[in-house]
């Protein structure tokens, strides 16, 4: 074998992770990634189904994770969990995480990362990185109406400050118009935020 391809993991697939996940994990990722309230009885039917035969198309997933109760959302009820299982397969918030110091460290000064999320989640991730590249200390969250800087006192500044290497152009992320959303449906959901390196 090349030594390429015995340095590289063998690659996760959606059907490894409906079939062989935990009930404990597949709730998690329906939780935290589709954000999903029934995650537990979502994550249940999953397991109770697959004990029969493997999940294997995205038809006998919807099956099998049937309506979750209550009043019918405009969401269909297997959006949310297509969605964790997709995240969780690419490793998706991890591929942001370990990308943007790599992107900001090749940048050269004046040079300007975008990054355009469509999930919360992802959203997060870019702005807590931008926050500390751009020199922001973790705990010091801007007060509201104010800018990040606003609530640290010069006593706080300490040797424990990350080095600011980037400037965020945008402090609030830019989200579409009305009139981009009617044109691109896909747009309502997406968020910029840049930063210059210094």
């Amino acid at each position: 074998s090349s030594s390429s391809s015995s340095s590289s993991l063998p690659s996760l697939t959606a059907f490894d992770v409906v079939n062989g996940w935990s009930e404990e994990d597949l709730g998690r990722i329906f939780r935290d990634y589709g954000g999903e309230r029934h995650w537990k009885l979502l994550a249940k039917r999953v397991c109770e189904r697959r004990i029969e035969k493997p999940i294997e198309t995205t038809l006998e997933l919807v099956k099998a994770l049937g309506n979750p109760p209550g009043k019918r959302e405009k969401i269909h009820p297997a959006t949310r969990a297509f969605q964790a299982v997709r995240i969780a397969t690419n490793d998706e918030l991890g591929v942001i995480e370990r990308v943007i110091p790599q992107a900001i460290e090749i940048l050269n000064p004046g040079g300007r990362l975008a990054i355009i999320t469509f999930h919360s989640l992802e959203d997060a991730i870019v702005k807590k990185q931008f926050r500390k590249f751009a020199g922001v200390p973790e705990s010091r969250e801007p007060t509201v109406g104010g800018s990040a800087m606003m609530s640290v006192s010069p006593d706080d500044i300490n040797q424990s400050n990350p080095p600011k290497i980037v400037k965020m152009i945008n402090r609030k992320p830019i989200s579409a118009t009305d009139e981009e959303i009617k044109v691109n449906a896909r747009s309502r959901s997406a968020k910029l935020r840049v930063v210059e390196k210094l």
